[in-house]
């Protein structure tokens, strides 16, 4: 029986477009970054492994997993074009044939709504200032 993480690091190497071998390497190349990300994600979130587990497994140091992850929930907590390939990945590695999940998109809605009312409070506030500024209140 194939490890599922195995699949993950095959369909995380077919999505990005890189080698086994580059998901061990020290190089930073974009594709190569972003392929680590999701595979530390995976790793992480699906498969309930340790920060060290991670960074054992693929040669690197258990911060820089951490750094990986939560950069990971911020990117899919706005990055729409982030959460597709993450739903994709998934999709491979656990032979579904969804788009997103239920949970998973009421979570994305809930994040995009607190960075839009965010948003609106930023605007408000300038809106103010500029009035006040222009009306001299």
């Amino acid at each position: 029986m194939i490890d599922r993480v195995d699949l993950l690091k095959e369909a995380v190497c077919k999505h990005y477009q890189v080698s086994m071998s580059d998901l061990h390497d020290k190089r930073r190349h974009r594709e190569v970054s972003d392929a680590k990300r999701m595979l530390y994600f995976f790793c992480r979130k699906h498969f309930k492994k340790t920060y060290q587990q991670i960074g054992k497994m693929t040669g690197c140091h258990h911060a820089t997993v951490m750094h990986h992850k939560r950069r990971m929930d911020e990117l899919l907590s706005f990055d729409k074009e982030e959460m597709r390939r993450y739903i994709l990945v998934r999709d491979m590695v656990f032979g579904e044939e969804t788009y997103i999940d239920a949970q998973d998109e009421y979570d994305c809605l809930i994040r995009e709504k607190k960075l839009v009312e965010e948003r609106m409070n930023e605007i408000e506030l300038e809106l103010k200032s500029l009035n006040k500024f222009k009306y001299g209140n």
